[in-house]
């Protein structure tokens, strides 16, 4: 359980370098001094800072923080000073960038260290021990990429502006530091006007991320590019670093690019110098190159170089190329620059990114640049990688691999939707398919835990919950951003359910229970009486990226209510809610009921996709339909073999193709069914011949890298290239494959299917109680169990 942490830094208040609320995109310089007798003992380093923020110790650098939070909570970060303090003097300095995209959101910093005997060292206070500013180092006004929910801001720095030893005990400030102001509320206080708005402090409930050094793989290209000055947007550096240069190099230097593969030689470059002494030069050629680290990775670029005080090296980043080039400025505007000071000098960047792709260009260089080195300081989630899969055919493995690779990428310090364009925490996309493919890959459970109770705390009311969560983020009612999506919410419920059969962690329930229970007590306001079937919301609904028909009363967001209604019935009865069991349990019972009642059609065999509040029938039929009503049992075995052979065997219909999100729920419906044949069939298909056999090495966000198809025609617009919703079939091979269930909470008792197909394959399964290992060869499956475990096989106990 995230443990409230408010009364352990009572000494400290939350500081800032003014009294007045903070322009967004500022960064602030803190300088903390304390003195340590004996450095040998525990010290503990308790922060947080809004919106982020990085710690030196003595100039040593500890781990980035803390985790992206709701505007009313922060998350405070907890570290042990064991081996970076010395006797005597001491100084912890803190960068803390706020982002201030986030309504009622403002800067802050708290800290406190403390010692073995729980004696204050330090603690944020307006007093002498600390010294800030606000940095001009950094350039407030720069782009914003509006679809980052994370840190919209393309980050400029100028190391002109700032000595790198600011960081260092005996660095000397001026007259530009001073002492912090102590902000007028405490943290623990929530009031409208609070100038402090985070009513909750919790302890980071998750591990710090990993850090490795990471080389480009190869050089994509060099060119030389004609230095035109961008004069409409000129805050926007993607449209300069997008603009393709002649890749014929004449006018500039770049020597020995492919030695920064390599990272133990230098490369040379140098822009165009005719127009210094020659009056008639035609323009200014500047030197550029694009990395490529051979996949999409998360992490904060370093550069290691030498040169000009006042070069400027700006840097962009994509998933890939376009027509060949780099080219960043249609979406995602991942930029940043570094403005060079004197002497060789080392830098990395502020925020991560995702990446495969990085192009460097280099401006004002007329005296030539040394590049020591450029590497990526990879970040990556602290994953044990317990679960696996091998199967006798390749592409299996392959699948496998780029879905499990994915779920690393969109696991930072919360699960994000991809890493290149949101960051975004969403509601369904980890509530449906992220925390599974966690569970089946890793056995993890602090991360799938920190999301739930992280998303239970956007809940006001009887309501659903906030669709997006955990993100430096504004809130826009118009455009949707974070407004509750509802069948998000009810994705959620489920969730929380198998959380607690996974865990067998009773109070996740106990804590939840009740926000469960208002999110359809909300949806129950707008279900006809007569049915129990939700009818038009208010709040966007999602379902997926495909043409579903929304309009009137839809069956795709019948069955998803219908399966969170089944979770909500199983939670109260596990906490003994007689009476809200039954409540549930009866409305449930009226839509099963209703269902199919009003959305069979008797000509097409199948489901339709909605019935209009007109009363007419849709004329559309999709896999989402009648996928999930099989999964949630809303058609009897009959329909369901009907479904199975109209919609998924025939191509008569030409239904909705569900998009790779929703694809996991038709694998799961396949699973239900004991059609092996089919679910392989569509992973082969769909996430090999479109994934894997263009080369992707992480999941598409559709099945196009560039298209998508929600409208029903096809349009030309840029996708996730890493995008954890389509990396189902990593839980699938894992899990659904042999279709395993756990029959009693925290997996003491499970089940498994032996599954008919036409290739042998091993696979780990990670349980609290330990991993069961499974081998199928030749139509035989053979398990080894961990101790304590009860498990059935083919509906027969065997141990």
């Amino acid at each position: 359980m995230t443990q409230l942490i408010a009364q352990s830094l009572k000494p400290a208040s939350w500081i800032w370098p003014t009294s007045d609320n903070a322009q967004p995109n500022t960064y602030a310089l803190f300088r903390g001094s304390f003195n340590v007798k004996t450095p040998d003992q525990k010290i503990t380093l308790l922060i947080s800072g809004s919106s982020r923020h990085r710690v030196y110790i003595n100039g040593q650098l500890l781990p980035d923080g803390p985790p992206p939070s709701t505007s009313d909570m922060q998350y405070v970060d907890e570290h042990d000073l064991t081996g970076y303090l010395k006797q005597g003097h001491n100084l912890l300095a803190v960068i803390v960038h706020m982002v201030g995209r986030q309504g009622g959101e403002r800067g802050g910093l708290l800290a406190q260290i403390t010692d073995a005997q729980g004696r204050t060292l330090l603690a944020t206070q307006d007093d002498t021990s600390w010294q800030c500013m606000i940095s001009d180092a950094w350039y407030a006004k720069t782009y914003v990429m509006i679809m980052n929910w994370f840190d919209c801001y393309q980050e400029m720095f100028d190391a002109r502006k700032l000595d790198a030893d600011w960081v260092l005990p005996d660095f000397q400030t001026d007259a530009t530091w001073h002492e912090p102001v102590a902000l007028t509320h405490g943290p623990d206080v929530r009031k409208e006007d609070s100038r402090t708005p985070w009513r909750l402090l919790l302890k980071r409930p998750i591990p710090f991320m990993k850090h490795t050094q990471l080389l480009p793989q190869s050089v994509a290209y060099v060119e030389q590019c004609t230095a035109a000055q961008n004069r409409n947007r000129q805050e926007d550096l993607s449209i300069a670093l997008s603009a393709p240069g002649r890749r014929e190099i004449t006018n500039v230097r770049i020597d020995d690019v492919d030695n920064l593969c390599q990272g133990d030689q230098a490369c040379v470059v140098q822009g165009s110098t005719d127009h210094i002494e020659n009056y008639w030069a035609h323009a200014i050629h500047e030197p550029a190159f694009v990395l490529d680290f051979g996949q999409v990775v998360n992490g904060c670029l370093e550069l290691d170089l030498k040169g000009e005080p006042g070069t400027v090296v700006t840097i962009g980043f994509t998933e890939d190329l376009l027509d060949g080039h780099f080219n960043n400025s249609i979406e995602v505007q991942s930029c940043c620059r570094y403005t060079l000071g004197a002497g060789r000098q080392r830098w990395m960047m502020f925020s991560w990114r995702a990446m495969r792709y990085v192009k460097i260009r280099v401006q004002h260089a007329d005296i030539p640049l040394t590049f020591h080195r450029i590497a990526l300081r990879r970040e990556q989630y602290p994953f044990a990688p317990i679960g696996a899969f091998h199967s006798s055919r390749p592409l299996h493995n392959q699948v496998h691999e780029i879905c499990q690779n994915t779920l690393d990428l969109c696991t930072h310090e919360s699960l994000v939707d991809t890493p290149w364009r949101e960051q975004g925490q969403w509601l369904g996309d980890v509530s449906a398919v992220i925390l599974g493919g966690i569970y089946a890959c890793y056995g993890d459970v602090q991360m799938p835990e920190k999301f739930l109770r992280q998303a239970a705390l956007t809940q006001t009311g009887k309501q659903s919950l906030l669709a997006n969560l955990g993100n430096a983020t504004p809130y826009d009612k118009k455009a949707g951003i974070g407004n509750p999506i509802t069948d998000y919410s009810l994705w959620w419920i489920q969730a929380l359910w198998e959380h607690y059969q996974f865990t067998g962690d009773i109070a996740i329930l106990q804590d939840m229970h009740a926000i469960a229970h208002g999110i359809f007590e909300h949806c129950k306001g707008f279900c006809d009486p007569a049915t129990g079937l939700i009818g038009p919301m208010p709040n966007w609904i999602f379902i997926d990226w495909a043409n579903v028909d929304k309009q009137g009363t839809m069956a795709t967001l019948n069955t998803i209510f219908a399966g969170a209604l089944q979770a909500l019935v199983q939670i109260h009865q596990a906490l003994g809610n007689a009476a809200e069991s039954q409540t549930v349990n009866a409305h449930l019972q009226q839509l099963k009921e209703h269902f199919a009642a009003t959305f069979w059609d008797d000509q097409y065999q199948c489901l339709i996709d909605a019935i209009h509040e007109d009363g007419t029938p849709s004329d559309r039929i999709t896999e989402h339909a009648n996928a999930a009503a099989i999964l949630w049992d809303l058609v009897d075995d009959k329909q369901a073999q009907q479904i199975i052979a109209n919609v998924f065997e025939s191509d008569r219909l030409h239904p909705v193709l569900a998009q790779p999100f929703f694809c996991s729920v038709v694998l799961r419906a396949f699973g239900k069914m004991r059609r092996w044949d089919l679910a392989i069939e569509l992973i082969e298909s769909r996430w090999g011949k479109q994934m894997i056999d263009h080369g992707f090495k992480s999941t598409l966000e559709e099945w196009h890298a560039i298209g998508t198809w929600r409208s029903g025609k096809m349009h030309g617009m840029r996708r996730s290239q890493s995008h954890a919703w389509s990396a189902y079939p990593s839980e699938f091979f894992i899990c659904d494959l042999v279709r395993f269930e756990i029959l009693q909470p925290g997996c003491r008792e499970v089940a498994l299917q032996t599954p008919d197909v036409d290739f042998d394959f091993s696979a780990t399964i990670p349980t609290p109680m330990g991993s069961i290992q499974l081998e199928y060869t030749q139509g035989r499956l053979s398990f080894q169990t961990p101790a304590g475990m009860t498990l059935h096989l083919d509906d027969r106990s065997v141990c």
